[in-house]
């Protein structure tokens, strides 16, 4: 800790120091403060979004879908796969884990196949049933509190974020926030991040709305203007353009050497999967 009672990264052990350098960024610089900020904005207009907070439990099927969409098999199969010295338990975290009925349901899953393990789930506000699990040694441990405080205490072998603190980040912080989980995973680790894309909230639905209505009327009239064209189309693209953002995180996350992949589950959800590699920059 630096004389000013800040914390470095040299305060983090060497193995995490790629995860802790993305949480620093995010937590203690001018311009995390800002992104902090962008984050608590996310998070309340996330809460406004039709479907955002639906189905806290996020059941253990809807992961093995988007596991199967973006590496091609199930989620058991692919922890299985993921290297790990001999002895020693996968480390997962479930960023978002709603009510934990699904990483519960992974843990012990894994324990019927002789595959020791150790899940941390993450949850914005003090689940109780969470807590339960916990108490009861159905899942390891949990964090209650805005994720972009959170930092690994080491290196993971996967993160999964369904519809969780990532999902939520405005533009400004959801790289930094995304590159502190990836380059928390150990070598051959995944990651699994899933997108509300097309969940406006209602007050949005109306004015986009509002607008064709007008605008409609108006080229009844002849009066419909390039301007009210505009309008609406700025709306709507401002509705639509996170395809565009998962495109860019893709060729990002590309460029330091990791595998990336994108699927769609429906019409509203959209899922990366993240892969670290040998090439991977630290």
């Amino acid at each position: 800790m630096g004389k000013s009672g800040r914390i470095n990264l040299g305060d983090f052990p060497k193995d995490i120091r790629g995860s802790a350098f993305y949480y620093l960024r995010t937590t203690q610089h001018d311009a995390g403060k800002k992104q902090k900020r962008a984050f608590r904005s996310g998070i309340k207009r996330a809460a406004e979004k039709d479907g955002m907070w639906q189905n806290l439990k996020r059941g253990f099927s809807f992961y093995n879908e988007c596991f199967e969409r973006v590496f091609g098999s199930g989620i058991l199969n692919v922890l299985k796969q993921i290297p790990r010295a001999k002895g020693k338990p996968l480390i997962i975290i479930d960023d978002g884990a709603g009510h934990g009925e699904a990483v519960k349901k992974i843990k012990e899953h894994l324990r019927e196949s002789k595959v020791p393990c150790k899940v941390i789930a993450l949850g914005l506000t003090s689940q109780p049933a969470l807590r339960k699990k916990r108490d009861a040694g159905l899942i390891d441990e949990t964090y209650f509190g805005p994720a972009e405080d959170f930092v690994p205490k080491e290196r993971v072998h996967a993160v999964i974020s369904s519809l969780g603190s990532v999902a939520y980040t405005d533009s400004v912080l959801m790289k930094d926030h995304l590159l502190k989980f990836v380059y928390s995973l150990k070598k051959g680790g995944i990651m699994l991040v899933s997108f509300s894309h097309t969940g406006v909230s209602k007050k949005m639905k109306k004015t986009i709305d509002t607008n064709f209505v007008e605008g409609m009327k108006k080229a009844k009239t002849g009066k419909l203007t390039n301007k009210d064209v505009l309008k609406t189309i700025d709306l709507v693209k401002g509705n639509i353009s996170d395809e565009g953002k998962l495109k860019s995180i893709k060729i990002a996350l590309n460029k330091r050497g990791f595998e990336a992949f994108s699927s769609r589950v429906n019409s509203d959800i959209f899922i990366l999967g993240i892969r670290r590699t040998d090439n991977t920059f630290k």
